[in-house]
């Protein structure tokens, strides 16, 4: 029976122990048993951590230890705050929750408002802008009169690399030219513009291509040229560009043939005529056949301004050769065809001493413009002459 007792007593003293362990909220389970969880996750706004797990129990006299109990498992809560503009930014952060622009997720932009919410304006988002002098859109790169902000002012530009600012024509967006300037402001001139040029010593624009006198240079150099050919460079009237002139053993033109015939002539063997081309060589002969050849118009009815009667009608030839234009000879004036020409009575065929058929208009002169000496320079003559042709009248007053 002593034995019996013994046994309950110790039993009862390890249950107190393990009670007594057990009330943290961490606390050790009984031995032999995984110990409970721990705190679970705080409420919303900034989520409580969980839990550190429970230490394992103390083992009893005849059990094992318990197991060390689980962390807690709750985990940090969202803010529920308000967000007026959706962006996903609550007013506790959002430093405009009316405009969805304007929040801690987004990008800083040069336009005097705090975008990022970072307590900063325009941060990293100013530009840098340039004294433009010439209003070329090109300023020069120099920290004492840099500006920066969000738009150029007025005299400012957004571009550096203006090489010379007092020129417009002179910027990083020009095209080079062949002038001696570094128009483009690369650091180079002339560059990808410049030509062959050629020695011109008579000043006709035609230089003589050899190479151990050729340069490269822009067009306006003096004393050369862009254009090579020149056959004599002393001559400025020989070069490719004049036209071949016949009858002498100058090459003008340079092409190496002396033209046997000037460009654009006539030339007519009785009545063959044959014709010089745009090349100064002649061109295979023709006969005029019923026509005439004439060295002005080539194959013609008639030779230009030609006259001839026939019967008392005249025939004129027109100026160009191309046909007769006819004339009938007025006989009710006393005009007939002869020599080549309507003669009327008034003619200077006639010297002017026939005066049937024509009109007179008097004529009233002093007799000294007749005879100077006297008696016959105190009186008066009445003279009538009268012309009814196109040709000038002899008078002769006896």
């Amino acid at each position: 029976m002593r034995s019996s007792a013994a046994t309950i007593v110790l039993a009862l003293s390890a249950a107190l122990v393990v009670s007594a362990c057990g009330s943290s909220s961490d606390s050790e389970q009984s031995g032999g048993a995984a110990g409970s969880g721990g705190e679970t996750g705080g409420a919303g706004g900034t989520g409580a951590t969980g839990g550190a797990g429970g230490t394992g129990g103390t083992g009893g006299s005849s059990g094992a230890a318990g197991e060390a109990g689980s962390g807690g498992g709750g985990t940090g809560g969202t803010g529920t705050g308000q967000d007026d503009d959706e962006d996903g930014f609550d007013v506790s952060v959002d430093c405009d929750d009316s405009n969805p622009d304007i929040n801690p997720g987004a990008d800083e932009l040069c336009n005097g408002i705090d975008d990022n919410c970072d307590g900063n304006t325009d941060e990293g988002a100013t530009k840098t802008f340039y004294y433009d002098g010439d209003s070329d859109s090109y300023g020069v790169n120099d920290p004492a009169t840099n500006v920066t902000g969000c738009t150029p002012p007025t005299g400012f530009a957004e571009l550096p690399g203006d090489c010379v600012d007092t020129d417009p024509d002179v910027n990083p967006g020009i095209l080079e030219e062949c002038n001696g300037l570094d128009d483009n402001c690369d650091g180079n001139v002339d560059e990808g513009v410049e030509v062959t040029l050629y020695v011109d010593q008579d000043g006709d624009h035609y230089g003589v291509d050899d190479a151990a006198t050729n340069i490269e240079g822009c067009v306006s150099t003096l004393g050369y040229a862009a254009v090579a050919g020149d056959c004599d460079d002393a001559d400025g009237q020989v070069n490719p560009g004049m036209l071949e002139i016949t009858g002498n053993p100058v090459d003008e033109n340079c092409d190496g043939i002396e033209a046997p015939c000037v460009v654009g002539a006539i030339e007519c063997d009785n009545n063959v005529m044959r014709g010089c081309d745009a090349n100064g060589l002649w061109e295979t002969p023709q006969d005029c056949g019923n026509l005439i050849c004439n060295t002005l118009y080539g194959c013609v009815v008639c030779n230009p301004l030609e006259s001839e009667c026939q019967a008392n009608t005249l025939r004129q030839c027109a100026w160009d050769g191309s046909g007769w234009v006819e004339t009938l000879c007025d006989p009710l004036v006393g005009s007939t065809c002869d020599n080549a020409s309507c003669t009327g009575p008034c003619s200077p065929a006639n010297l002017g001493q026939s005066y049937i058929g024509c009109d007179y208009y008097p004529t009233v002169t002093v007799n000294s413009a007749l005879q100077p000496s006297a008696p016959y320079t105190l009186g008066h003559f009445a003279v009538a002459v009268s012309n009814t042709t196109t040709d000038a009248a002899t008078v002769t007053i006896t």
